[in-house]
């Protein structure tokens, strides 16, 4: 058994440029609004890839620094040329927190207290 489409050898026979052609105005300026979104909303995804592209090579930069120095300190310092990285934000925030516990604990851990116990 099989069922056929009574439409469906239109679609093979549909010539795009016949149909632009025989469109009317308000046909024109439809097409002509989908294609200025067309060309924006591509611009849109290669800019979006270029700037992943652009933040995977600085993370790259950032981790050969980061796995080269000697401290912490040390990685904060040389951090400064590498800001466009997201991950010198992730390393600025984690090293604020340990710069935080270390001065009002004077050890870095998260052990429980005593007196809390």
């Amino acid at each position: 058994m099989t069922f056929q489409a009574p439409f469906g050898f239109l679609l093979l026979q549909v010539n795009i440029w016949e149909m632009v052609q025989h469109n009317g105005p308000l046909g024109m300026v439809v097409l002509a609004i989908l294609i200025c979104f067309s060309l924006f909303s591509w611009t849109v995804i290669f800019a979006k890839w270029q700037a992943f592209r652009g933040a995977r090579e600085a993370n790259r930069r950032f981790l050969r620094a980061f796995r080269k120095a000697n401290g912490l300190e040390a990685v904060m310092v040389a951090s400064e040329q590498f800001r466009p990285s997201p991950l010198v934000a992730v390393f600025d925030f984690g090293y604020e927190e340990i710069t935080r516990q270390v001065k009002s604990k004077g050890n870095v851990g998260n052990s429980p207290s005593w007196s809390a116990i």
